[in-house]
């Protein structure tokens, strides 16, 4: 070191190539980023919140039921049918051995499904395959899933002439809370 200005620059270079104490703890001794920045714990919070809410809707089942008529419609001179009358959009769910609810007014009765025709009935179908299809005809607004009923079931039999219709619906299955999120329809 032959002169102060030769010294001056020799520590200068040591002073930039030496660790500094303060950038090194100062790192560790911080508060942790949610801390510092609660916008990030919030959004992670509700993030997962949602996920949470997704899955607990998706394993809740409800109960998905298709809303008809039972018309008792006279198949011979001599015999009446209970005929469920479904929305066609059922017919996947429909199968033999099923219960529909049939409302008659005074009591609610459940019936076992004993049938499920393959072809959906409108006006001009009920004409030709049964002999009074008036009251029939009367709940055929656009073609029919028919679903063919006992006559009795658990808490009795109906006896019904016919013409008689009345409220029913059928639970064809469930459905999933998330699914109704879902839905395009």
């Amino acid at each position: 070191m032959r002169n102060r200005s030769e010294r001056a620059v020799r520590e200068a270079l040591w002073r930039l190539i030496e660790p500094r104490a303060s950038l090194t703890t100062a790192p560790a001794t911080s508060a942790p980023l949610f801390l510092r920045a609660p916008w990030v714990a919030a959004l992670w919070g509700a993030t997962l919140l949602t996920v949470v809410a997704l899955l607990t809707l998706g394993r809740i089942r409800v109960p998905l039921v298709a809303h008809g008529t039972v018309v008792a419609a006279a198949t011979d001179p001599d015999s009446v049918a209970l005929l469920l009358l479904l929305p066609p959009a059922a017919r996947s769910y429909v199968r033999v051995g099923q219960l529909a609810s049939l409302d008659t007014g005074v009591r609610t009765l459940e019936l076992q499904v004993v049938g499920v025709d393959p072809t959906l009935l409108d006006a001009a179908t009920a004409r030709r395959r049964f002999a009074d299809p008036a009251s029939l005809i009367a709940q055929l607004d656009a073609p029919k899933l028919v679903v063919r009923l006992s006559r009795c079931g658990t808490a009795g039999c109906l006896t019904s002439c016919a013409g008689g219709s009345f409220a029913a619906t059928a639970s064809i299955g469930t459905r999933s809370l998330a699914s109704y999120v879902m839905s395009t329809s």
